[in-house]
């Protein structure tokens, strides 16, 4: 077995709607030898106002269609539908999400699941708002053939797999996200590498990124500060921090969709071929 693709992710805060900015990462991203993308809604300004932004679709369709890249598709950060006090808007956002991966022809939608900041609504409404709406959504991914990759973000690994079993849905499935993953165990108490094989049979996406599995509780904030300590989501290329990405993937040694990386590209541009290089060995090494 081996990995349908190896990607790279466009940085949505260096793009920031500036879509020259995204052709040049998409040369700089071909000539390492990636072979997917994943584009953020966000970052290239997809959706304005919870409607898909037409007046962006068809240059963003125009640049994307010079390179022989796959596409996936990341859906805004913001995206909570755990938030039920601005509901409709979420949805709305949602849907336009979906939209924009159809007019991009692209087949994965991956959404961060949600989380609850209003400690006065009751914890189990908004979960189940979370849910129906995500069933909802999949009926209308599945007339397109596009799946929803629902991300673990600060939570345990779990709690995806709850969600999952709840939507059942053969399109409403998991990204992996290792970074966030890691930390959540290290911060929560969780077993990291055993919610890894529950989680094994749902996870068809997977974001690779490293970090020391030290949640950031200091007011250092940026990067530039955080990086000497070692704190937070720090997203370094793989094999910089301490995830034990190779056992991970011996877990997963059948997995067969795309590992997308998610390092920063403005700050480790320059070590981008080892990036690829790593996962190529990751694959190789570890996949039977």
């Amino acid at each position: 077995m081996s990995f349908k693709g190896i990607g790279i992710d466009a940085h949505s805060p260096r793009i920031n709607g500036v879509l020259f900015r995204l052709e040049d990462d998409l040369k700089r991203f071909e000539q390492f030898g990636f072979n997917y993308v994943e584009i953020p809604v966000h970052g290239v300004d997809g959706i304005i106002n919870g409607r898909l932004n037409d007046r962006v679709i068809g240059k963003l369709k125009n640049t994307l269609a010079k390179f022989s890249f796959k596409y996936t598709v990341h859906a805004p950060d913001p995206l909570n539908l755990k938030d039920i006090n601005f509901s409709k808007e979420h949805y709305n956002v949602l849907k336009a999400s979906l939209e924009f991966v159809s007019k991009i022809k692209s087949n994965v939608l991956v959404y961060h699941l949600g989380t609850l900041k209003d400690k006065s609504i009751f914890p189990k409404k908004a979960r189940q708002n979370e849910i129906e709406i995500l069933k909802e959504i999949a009926a209308c991914a599945q007339e397109n053939d596009i799946k929803i990759c629902v991300e673990n973000g600060d939570r345990s690994i779990m709690e995806v797999v709850e969600v999952l079993e709840k939507i059942n849905k053969e399109n409403v499935v998991m990204t992996l996200d290792l970074g966030h993953g890691y930390l959540a165990a290290n911060y929560l108490g969780f077993d990291f590498l055993e919610e890894i094989k529950i989680a094994k049979p749902y996870i068809q996406h997977i974001h690779l990124h490293d970090n020391f599995g030290k949640v950031d509780l200091t007011d250092y904030q940026s990067e530039i500060n955080r990086i000497p300590y070692g704190l937070g989501d720090l997203h370094l290329p793989p094999g910089w921090g301490d995830i034990p990405i190779y056992e991970v993937f011996k877990i997963l040694n059948d997995y067969q969709g795309v590992v997308i990386a998610e390092v920063n590209s403005e700050r480790y541009y320059d070590y981008y071929a080892g990036v690829y290089t790593y996962i190529k060995k990751l694959e190789y090494e570890t996949q039977i």
